[in-house]
């Protein structure tokens, strides 16, 4: 899961942060995200990576260009020139993670904000994947922002807003006793388990992916040629791209400076990477 890229819309140069945005037009930064989400996930059908789009919204509007400022904007330009980017991400891209903006937007704080995690994000957009906190932000509702009077009551706001996992520590330790006070909201924990298993069944996180991969190192072991990999221990060589018909091969070279690499075809999957006599994957 990467914590990038980043859908803001940069017009104040004062805000610190501006150099990671994609500029201060709309529809531009909106086909850089899809092009950076595509990039990152893969296929949009089969993804096999979460990108992540931040920060979910409004954070290029900081007052003074401030981090953790208060954001004052009208609901038109927000949702006219600020929210397009992360709708195309989840419509165009399929995006599977979003993390909300540290700043509260006309006073409501993002990491609490049923109606823009929730209504907007899920029930309108549709978007399937999970919500990942922003640093500390869970407990800034209370010590920050001071619209909960405890660290319990920011992370109940945050659980029922639509946040599935935390950035940080702290926050996640209080949800057994919220559970046991207020039982019903057992099943909103459960869509949230659900979402997350979701996401990582989705890019096939509980597949041992480490046998998979060893099996090809191995096959590459077994089936190259043991003159090959006593010339790469020994010194630096140059081979033709292609196939190398001594040994049947078909085999790739890219010879550079102390190290060589060599990738070998063995069942349509390229393997292989040597360098000073030393395999790594």
């Amino acid at each position: 899961m990467a914590y990038t890229p980043n859908a803001d819309i940069g017009r104040d140069p004062r805000f610190g942060r501006i150099h990671e945005t994609y500029g201060e037009d709309t529809y531009l930064t909106s086909r850089m995200i899809v092009a950076a989400v595509k990039g990152f996930q893969g296929n949009t059908q089969m993804p096999h990576f979460i990108a992540t789009c931040k920060h979910f919204a409004g954070y290029g509007q900081v007052s003074g260009g401030k981090n953790f400022a208060p954001v004052e904007i009208s609901p038109r330009t927000f949702i006219d020139e600020i929210l397009p980017p992360f709708k195309a991400a989840v419509k165009e891209a399929n995006l599977l993670g979003i993390m909300p903006s540290h700043c509260d937007v006309n006073g409501v704080p993002c990491h609490g904000n049923k109606e823009l995690l929730t209504n907007i994000l899920r029930k309108e957009w549709g978007f399937r994947g999970i919500i990942v906190s922003d640093a500390d932000d869970i407990l800034r509702l209370d010590y920050f922002q001071h619209v909960k009077k405890d660290t319990s009551e920011a992370v109940l706001q945050s659980l029922i807003a639509g946040i599935d996992l935390e950035l940080g520590e702290g926050g996640c330790t209080k949800l057994i006793q919220i559970i046991q006070q207020n039982p019903k909201l057992e099943s909103v924990l459960n869509e949230t388990v659900k979402r997350l298993l979701t996401v990582k069944f989705q890019i096939d996180l509980f597949i041992d992916n480490f046998n998979v991969i060893s099996n090809h190192i191995f096959d590459a072991i077994q089936y190259a040629n043991a003159r090959l990999f006593s010339l790469i221990a020994g010194r630096r060589i140059r081979m033709s791209c292609g196939t190398n018909h001594s040994n049947g091969m078909n085999t790739s070279c890219i010879e550079r400076e102390n190290m060589i690499c060599v990738f070998q075809k063995h069942n349509g999957a390229f393997c292989s990477l040597l360098s000073k006599g030393k395999m790594f994957l």
